[in-house]
């Protein structure tokens, strides 16, 4: 925990840390492990990602893996593999938000960000949203959110982001 935040990739990192490795390479054994709540709180966690983001957390953060080697496992562009990595720390914070908050007392910041979930106006534009018919672009939503909210999205795949995991 640093200044009040927690850091999600740590707890994962000390997950998959063998103190019999860091021996072999000579790092000294001095660092300190999570206690058993939280390793098996992230574990549960990991269970709930999809395959391809469970294969991506054990081959980077437990096999230290680079995002190449990772293409390659799992037959992806490296584009691709940022938006795994970004995707699947995403999940792990959701997942993990009521263990912080009764656990440590901080509200994690689901949706932090997404520009959508920081707006006063969430409520309307979640409306608007939904308020899209399949058939129809997201041109009209992106000018309302421009012209009546001034928030300025360049891309629908904001509103699809939005869409798929916030609402």
């Amino acid at each position: 925990m640093a200044k009040g935040k927690i850091i999600y990739q740590n707890w994962i990192v000390d997950i998959g840390f063998d103190p019999g490795q860091t021996a072999k390479i000579g790092i000294k054994n001095d660092i300190i492990k999570p206690d058993e709540k939280v390793i098996s709180a992230v574990r549960t966690a990991i269970k709930k990602l999809t395959e391809q983001e469970r294969n991506f957390i054990e081959n980077y953060y437990f096999q230290g893996k680079t995002y190449r080697e990772i293409a390659r496992i799992l037959n992806r562009r490296i584009s691709r593999i940022e938006g795994l990595h970004r995707r699947s720390l995403a999940k792990l914070r959701k997942y993990l938000a009521g263990f912080v908050k009764e656990r440590f007392g901080i509200d994690a910041e689901i949706g932090r960000e997404c520009i959508i979930c920081a707006s006063p106006y969430k409520e309307k534009i979640d409306r608007l949203i939904k308020s899209k018919s399949r058939q129809e672009t997201w041109k009209r939503i992106i000018e309302i959110l421009w012209n009546k909210y001034q928030i300025r999205i360049k891309t629908p795949q904001v509103l699809i982001g939005h869409q798929k995991y916030h609402l």
